[in-house]
């Protein structure tokens, strides 16, 4: 039942194409703000987190399998207006987030690196994960999931002193 409502709630949701291309590549995003800062981005160390944080949510994608939005949405008759993002996302389940738990770790990274950037390091978190449910690549609950996903990582890797 939980899934129908979201579903329900992402054929509401209003689409933004532009945004969601802009966030779709993690890495480049963060790079781009760093950049924009004025900052060194240690894309060996964002690229080290996120394929870390990738590997672990690919094991939980292949277990919970949870169909995409816009696979279900047809079963239903419920029209999302969907844009490309859905074609590079289409070999894997939904449940949870790879972007939003790699946009998390990776924002809390960078905002530990450099604490006077902290607040812009976590927004652009918060909107790459955001933006799965606006591209309609992913339900609320998924995102919400790969942002905890992410901040537990990050807490992990910090207590043990690996980053």
């Amino acid at each position: 039942m939980k899934t129908i409502t979201e579903l329900i709630k992402l054929s509401e949701t209003p689409s933004d194409d532009e945004f969601t291309l802009k966030m779709d590549k993690v890495d480049e995003s963060f790079e781009g703000l760093c950049e924009e800062i004025g900052v060194d981005c240690p894309m060996d160390k964002v690229n080290e987190l996120k394929e870390a944080a990738g590997a672990i949510i690919l094991d939980l994608k292949y277990h919970f399998n949870r169909p995409r939005p816009y696979k279900l949405a047809e079963l239903y008759n419920i029209e999302l207006d969907t844009n490309e993002i859905k074609k590079t996302t289409a070999d894997s389940a939904a449940y949870p987030s790879g972007h939003s738990a790699q946009a998390t770790l990776i924002a809390h990274y960078l905002a530990n690196k450099y604490p006077l950037h902290r607040g812009k390091f976590l927004k652009l978190g918060r909107d790459i994960a955001r933006s799965r449910i606006i591209a309609k690549v992913h339900y609320p609950s998924d995102v919400s999931m790969g942002e905890m996903i992410g901040n537990d990582m990050f807490r992990y890797l910090k207590e043990k002193e690996l980053i």
